[in-house]
């Protein structure tokens, strides 16, 4: 497959890289395959010759798709079995005490997110390319003494129903039900665009203004702001609940989630 192809690019710190293993352009620092011209810290790139070996044939980026798909899976299982524990060691009559319990997971997360940004900045010397390892030893440091806790947590099993699926449909006749399955499943489309999306956004300006040597630091901080609001409003969440009910609860925080996005777009620097 060969074709011309002309790019356009800003280069952070006054450097560009282009490398094989992220961009789909090969050969790039043969001088018969590429014209190079700066002017005024743009770069301006012709390429006559181009390989089908684009990033999204590779075995590394696969690889990765692979292992993050694992990790999402395994998340979201542990999430998901997390608060049913909470909801059985609380026991019938206490689920409104469930946000003091989960707000704990919460503050893990911002001391976590604000240390691993401030080591991965530290251990990133040049700022273009981040080195992710002191975040991945964290990561697993955290995951040990989560699982020797694990096995030391005793929690009496409960005979499950025989016929599922069967009991789903039967829920799922409720009108109510349905509304508030809906109402969720909103809410989770909203997390998810936030918590795949914000970091790219908030990237782009710090390659804008010059603040991408400090950008994952930024980016724990502002996890920890976030933490922050959610350890409020899960200590208080019983009594809010209580104060407007399920349904009202899901619109504050959609009008919540509303207004962030709106400051958001109105940011001038990351």
């Amino acid at each position: 497959m060969n074709f011309s192809m002309e790019l356009s690019f800003y280069p952070d710190q006054q450097r560009a890289i282009i490398s094989p293993d992220t961009a789909c352009l090969l050969n790039v620092n043969e001088t018969s395959l590429s014209q190079k011209n700066v002017t005024n810290n743009y770069c301006n790139v012709t390429c006559n010759n181009f390989e089908d070996q684009c990033v999204y044939t590779s075995n590394t980026f696969w690889s990765f798709v692979l292992m993050w798909s694992l990790a999402e899976t395994s998340f979201i299982t542990c999430l998901s079995i997390s608060d049913a524990v909470c909801f059985r060691i609380l026991g019938q009559g206490k689920q409104s005490k469930f946000g003091k319990q989960r707000l704990w997971a919460a503050i893990g997360c911002g001391v976590a997110a604000c240390l691993s940004g401030y080591v991965v900045d530290l251990w990133s010397h040049d700022g273009i390319y981040q080195n992710y390892t002191p975040m991945l030893i964290v990561a697993f440091v955290f995951i040990c003494v989560n699982l020797i806790c694990c096995i030391k947590l005793e929690i009496p099993l409960e005979k499950g129903s025989t016929t599922i699926l069967k009991d789903v449909f039967v829920l799922l006749k409720s009108k109510s039900i349905v509304i508030i399955l809906c109402f969720v499943a909103f809410a989770g489309i909203v997390h998810t665009v936030k918590r795949n999306y914000l970091f790219w956004y908030l990237e782009d300006l710090a390659i804008a203004t010059g603040y991408m040597n400090r950008i994952k630091l930024i980016e724990g901080l502002i996890l920890i702001a976030q933490t922050f609001g959610e350890i409020v409003n899960l200590f208080f969440s019983g009594k809010i609940i209580k104060k407007l009910g399920y349904s009202y609860t899901i619109i504050f925080c959609f009008i919540c989630h509303a207004i962030r996005w709106g400051l958001i777009s109105l940011a001038p620097m990351p």
